[in-house]
């Protein structure tokens, strides 16, 4: 069903409960309660776009491995957070000694990504390892120039 421009659009405050903290829930009292399709709520989403598309946030922790592996000169590495943390994702060689800092900072939930620019390591393997205020994750890559 195609979405006629105008209909059902919003301007006032939806009243999330903490957008600070990530929480879009609607408030009591909130003015897009009972006004989404079906006389369900409109959410963060259809306010923001009026489109009914939803995003679904990760339900744990996950580091993917990189891309491409092995690779030359750059590489990618891919994580979701089921909920906002603090993060530290860090490179090291294959002696444990640490080569650089990617993240060290608080991030919301959702998918990450990250390139790691590596011209200036010599060839070899490498480990990334994701932590959070709970759980430590690591993968191996290798690095051909």
């Amino acid at each position: 069903m195609p979405i006629d421009p105008g209909q059902g659009d919003q301007d006032e405050n939806p009243m999330f409960v903490d957008i600070e903290n990530f929480d879009f829930r609607l408030q009591a009292g909130s003015p897009c309660i009972g006004t989404g399709r079906d006389g369900g709520d409109r959410g963060a989403l259809q306010f923001a776009t009026g489109i009914d598309d939803i995003i679904t946030l990760p339900s744990a922790l996950a580091l993917d491995s990189n891309y491409p592996n092995p690779f030359n000169a750059a590489t990618t590495i891919s994580y979701d957070l089921p909920e906002q943390s603090e993060v530290s994702l860090v490179i090291y060689d294959l002696l444990g000694r640490e080569v650089q800092t990617l993240v060290n900072d608080t991030e919301p939930a959702g998918k990450h990504t990250i390139t790691w620019h590596a011209d200036k390591v010599t060839s070899g393997i490498y480990f990334y390892r994701l932590t959070t205020g709970k759980d430590v994750l690591t993968q191996r890559m290798t690095l051909i120039k």
